[in-house]
């Protein structure tokens, strides 16, 4: 009888063990957790130190998120690390075969076949480096955002607002790409994307698309920045830094610098649909002491109090027009855009500060040199 209890005790103990047994480690985080521990990454760690130290962070959060019990994000990060160490061993051994490349042209002797086949080698790496590149763009994006739970009244106008700033700061920031020279087959899907997120926020009736203008934003800027990397070197200097300093000297205006360059603000700018003399002057002064930077791409922004529409835009396009007239440069290196009321610096519903949403924003585009 004793033994009876006992051994149906046991099989109670086993059933509760079998119903609780732990949860299966995700593929990734076991793949990237053996990849990291194999010998042929050591190249990695020596060549390309800084890349494979992100690897390692984004493994050890990978496993913090498993240990937390996200398995799904802890799947993500593991493959973000798996792509991150990738890159840094192809980052590797890109640098190896470029000291191999100095190394023989060095020692003045190299046969046209090792030289060529070194080259060859070298433009392999990088286009495997892009490849990389972008995998780790997709994995990134494939984090989860949080979703906005529906919302009514004022929290979704507060939203709306804020997705139309997200869709007009992504509208310049590609704007600023396409100045800087980004190639079309990039630039173009964005723009229509930003267009039909601009159309989106006009209807009503529908939850904003702020998840949504937060990516477009994302994507415009790492564009922009993608454009900008080909034109940096280790000798080159920030032409956006001293651009600051020269206006900041001035001492008429307040620059700042941002994700498109160095930007200056002009209230009270226009008078009907021309620069008030004021204004005109302000240009002038801009433009006499911006000589060392002309070759520079410009960006200018006009804010509006009022959202555009069929009846405000005639008006808008002939003050765009003004601008051109007065920095005197019909090229592609000046871009004018209307931005309506999507970014107010106060609300538009104080009838006595409004006006001053009215405003001409020049920006000198950073181009990275």
């Amino acid at each position: 009888m004793r033994f009876g209890c006992i051994y149906g005790a046991s099989i109670y103990v086993v059933s509760l063990l079998g119903c609780h047994s732990p949860a299966m480690r995700p593929a990734a985080l076991e793949q990237v957790t053996r990849y990291a521990a194999t010998p042929h990454l050591r190249m990695a760690q020596r060549w390309a130190a800084a890349t494979f130290r992100q690897a390692e962070r984004d493994r050890q959060q990978a496993e913090a998120l498993w240990k937390q019990g996200d398995a799904a994000s802890a799947a993500l990060w593991a493959e973000r690390a798996l792509a991150t160490f990738e890159r840094a061993l192809l980052q590797a051994r890109q640098a190896v075969a470029a000291t191999e490349l100095e190394k023989a042209k060095a020692e003045l002797a190299p046969s046209a076949q090792q030289l060529q086949q070194l080259q060859e080698e070298k433009r392999q790496l990088e286009a495997d480096l892009r490849v990389i590149e972008m995998r780790k763009k997709v994995i990134h994006d494939a984090l989860p955002l949080v979703v906005p739970a529906a919302a009514s009244g004022a929290r979704e106008v507060a939203r709306r607002e804020s997705a139309r700033a997200l869709v007009a700061e992504a509208e310049q920031l590609c704007a600023a790409a396409q100045l800087v020279g980004a190639s079309a087959s990039d630039l173009e899907p964005l723009q229509r994307q930003n267009l039909e997120l601009a159309t989106l926020l006009v209807a009503t009736g529908r939850p904003a698309p702020i998840d949504s203008a937060m990516r477009q934003r994302s994507a415009c800027l790492a564009l922009l920045t993608a454009a900008r990397r080909p034109r940096r070197s280790a000798a080159s200097s920030d032409e956006a830094d001293l651009v600051l300093a020269e206006l900041s000297r001035l001492g008429s205006f307040a620059p700042v610098r941002d994700e498109r360059g160095v930007a200056v603000t002009l209230h009270d700018a226009f008078a009907d649909a021309e620069l008030t003399p004021a204004a005109a002057q302000h240009v002038r002064d801009l433009i006499g002491a911006m000589t060392s930077h002309a070759a520079l791409p410009l960006l200018v922004v006009l804010h509006t109090s009022d959202p555009l529409d069929a009846k405000r835009r005639p008006r808008q396009e002939q003050r765009a027009h003004a601008v051109r007239r007065a920095f005197g440069r019909q090229d592609p290196t000046l871009e004018v855009m209307l931005a309506g009321a999507s970014k107010p610096l106060v609300d538009a519903k104080d009838q006595g500060a409004r006006s001053r949403n009215e405003r001409l924003e020049i920006v000198w585009i950073d181009t990275g040199k």
